[in-house]
């Protein structure tokens, strides 16, 4: 997700849930588990291929306390490369 932030606080606040944002293993194959904290209520999960091309995205209602998701890309065959999730 891509937000602004309007002040010093929000900007600390942001940072903070990012840093609890957490996808392993790094790397994978076959699937990943990503820890969303709550501060990110509704949210996509998007991961894009090399070429900027969108392979995979899922939308997540993150609940009280934070979402533990895994997701499981062996059905996609993907090539072996570098991913970017969003």
């Amino acid at each position: 997700s891509g937000a602004a932030c309007s002040s010093g606080r929000e900007a600390a606040d942001w940072q903070e849930s990012v840093a609890q944002f957490r996808v392993f293993p790094n790397p994978f194959q076959g699937e990943f588990q990503v820890d969303i904290p709550e501060s990110f209520g509704k949210t996509h999960i998007k991961l894009i291929d090399p070429s900027g091309r969108l392979v995979y995205q899922q939308r997540v209602d993150v609940e009280v306390g934070g979402t533990s998701i895994v997701v499981d890309f062996s059905s996609l065959h993907l090539p072996v490369g570098l991913y970017i999730l969003r």
